[in-house]
């Protein structure tokens, strides 16, 4: 009896630290500049601390550091490709789990919120969270600009040729949806390189993706981290100024841990 007592109570406690608070561990981009990012309170009300991005025509320099009459680069320039981010990544470098990857099944949640003035840029991509590899982006979530009227699409990508190139695009929302309101992204993610991947994707609680296939960049597979914010990529007409509010995204084994 007292072997089954000892049993229940570790089962409960293992259920409880599954449902705690898994907020991500986070950094700034090296492409953000320091003016266009901030922890602020939430100004709805809603929510307590929110990451506050904006982003303008003025594209991320590299940063640099000084140690010992030495100047380090440390990220690449956003200029080069007429690019502009304000994000945030995960620190999966600094999490307990062994390596820079995801767990095989893993459950995502993070709320956005676009303001009423966010603009359709006319070229380029505008990413609004991305799973990434240091080179391409596992899976992102994406707006064409131009003609594509705010669409927003899931999409994957894959090397082709020391370029990045989408495999799949599935529409989401728009961002007309996403103006004005706080809209909830929970994500399950089963990551893999073959047909066992999938990812199940719901929008204030309605599923808007059920995608079974590859969830992985090949020969990526073992870096994966995730971004928040806004990165708007590849223009080639001025860039159009924005402004949006995220939550601290949360990750864990359980839909009821990200809840």
């Amino acid at each position: 009896m007292k072997k089954i007592l000892i049993i229940l109570v570790g089962l409960i406690l293992i259920n409880f630290k599954s449902l705690a608070n898994n907020f991500i561990k986070y950094g700034i981009d090296e492409n953000t500049r320091p003016e266009d990012y901030s922890l602020v309170d939430d100004p709805t009300s809603t929510y307590g601390k929110v990451h506050a991005f904006k982003i303008s025509s003025q594209c991320g320099k590299i940063k640099r550091k000084k140690q010992d009459d030495i100047i380090e680069k440390i990220g690449d320039s956003d200029c080069s490709e007429n690019s502009v981010r304000s994000e945030i990544y995960e620190e999966v470098w600094e999490d307990e789990r062994p390596g820079d990857d995801q767990p095989f099944h893993r459950w995502y949640s993070w709320n956005v919120y676009l303001r009423s003035n966010f603009p359709i840029q006319e070229t380029g991509k505008l990413l609004l969270g991305q799973f990434h590899n240091s080179e391409c982006p596992h899976l992102s979530f994406t707006s064409l600009g131009g003609s594509d009227n705010g669409k927003i699409y899931y999409e994957t990508m894959k090397l082709w040729k020391g370029d990045c190139k989408a495999t799949v695009r599935k529409e989401i929302t728009s961002i007309q949806k996403l103006r004005g309101n706080w809209t909830n992204f929970t994500l399950e993610m089963k990551w893999s390189n073959d047909k066992l991947g999938v990812a199940n994707l719901w929008l204030n609680g309605n599923q808007v993706l059920a995608h079974r296939g590859v969830t992985l960049t090949l020969q990526k597979e073992h870096t994966n981290f995730l971004k928040v914010g806004i990165y708007q990529c590849c223009n080639s007409k001025l860039i159009k100024p924005a402004n949006a509010l995220f939550t601290t995204p949360k990750s864990g084994p359980i839909r009821e841990s990200v809840n």
